[in-house]
């Protein structure tokens, strides 16, 4: 008993010392106290909408890429009266932009029914720091979502590429920069998969991986065969399954609103590449193994021949994209041989 609280009182003071080490990043990098933050981005509400009954409360919530959050109720005639819950995410300029652009446009682009991301209010920037603010439906957590509702999200999604003809005509934006592994993976490879960029690219990861993973050189040799093969197969007519790319599509990036639809959050990766990077990073993620996960989903989406392929393919790179050691065998022989198998059409062994 006394281990159990111990181990809730250390999760306790951890969560508070991370609370006010967030906090204060947020007033150093904004060179504002929490009171005029607030007042900040109460003005920008109060700017857009006429409401009653507004207040405030600083959370530090969501991962690294964000300086913490204000959580908002408030009441609005002009909004519906279930919609009284809101959030301002705080995060750097360069990290913000991208996003707040993005569920600016999706807010007045995409057909209520169809929207796929939170509700926008507002964005803004603190002062003349270099941190921005953004001003969103508060969605709440979904534990596990099921296949179908991911893969219902997924096509939801295919809309979202309208934008890009937006940016072409009408407005400049700052590109996905690399920086990370992710990063690295989306700009080099799922955004320029037919140039010759992406086969440079392939050769390093592959590399990498087989420096990371020294001890399985047999396993890494039949990864590396079978991704290099395929790979200069499935890049033919690639146009035809280009689009929006969520980029950090998983379950902990999915959200639901009071009408319980499930939408996306953090779209700071968005970007224009191979679909299906989305649902191959997601189901990477699921910790089960290949049979009880991507043939599932290619049957709820419907795939062509060679979207299945690409699947399969980027579902290798996902899973590859943080190599553990001790955990390698089993993701070699449950998740990794399968989805080669397949590639190399060979029968997979149940």
């Amino acid at each position: 008993m006394m281990c159990f609280l111990k181990r809730i009182w250390f999760d306790l003071r951890r969560r508070v010392n991370r609370k006010f080490k967030v906090l204060e990043g947020l007033q150093q990098q904004s060179n504002l106290s929490l009171d005029n933050i607030v007042k900040e981005v109460e003005v920008a509400i109060l700017a857009k909408k006429s409401v009653t009954g507004l207040t405030a409360k600083y959370k530090a919530l969501g991962g690294s890429n964000n300086l913490g959050f204000l959580r908002h109720t408030f009441v609005s005639q002009s909004l519906p009266k279930t919609q009284n819950n809101w959030i301002t995410k705080f995060a750097l300029n360069k990290l913000l932009t991208r996003e707040s652009f993005f569920l600016q446009w999706h807010q007045e682009n995409i057909e209520t029914k169809k929207q796929f991301a939170p509700d926008w209010l507002t964005s803004g920037q603190l002062g003349k720091s270099n941190v921005s603010f953004v001003v969103l439906e508060c969605l709440r957590p979904i534990k596990s979502p099921s296949f179908e509702q991911v893969a219902g999200l997924y096509r939801a999604c295919k809309a979202g590429g309208d934008i890009f003809q937006t940016i072409k005509t009408t407005h400049t934006l700052p590109p996905l920069e690399p920086g990370s592994r992710i990063r690295d993976v989306l700009v080099h490879l799922v955004c320029q998969f037919d140039s010759p960029d992406a086969s440079v690219f392939l050769d390093h990861y592959i590399k990498e991986r087989n420096t990371l993973l020294s001890s399985f050189p047999t396993e890494m040799a039949h990864v590396q065969k079978t991704l290099k093969r395929i790979f200069l197969v499935i890049r033919e007519n690639i146009h035809d399954y280009l689009g929006l790319v969520h980029g950090d599509f998983k379950a902990s990036n999915m959200m639901l609103s009071d009408e319980k639809k499930l939408k996306l959050i953090d779209f700071q990766y968005w970007c224009y590449g191979v679909r299906v990077w989305d649902i191959a990073f997601f189901l990477s993620k699921q910790k089960i193994d290949f049979q009880r996960s991507v043939p599932v989903f290619i049957e709820c989406l419907v795939l062509s021949e060679q979207e299945k392929k690409l699947l399969i393919f980027f579902y290798v790179v996902a899973v590859l994209l943080h190599p553990k050691p001790k955990q390698f065998h089993w993701q070699f022989k449950h998740q990794l041989l399968p989805a080669l198998m397949i590639l190399n059409n060979e029968r997979v062994r149940q």
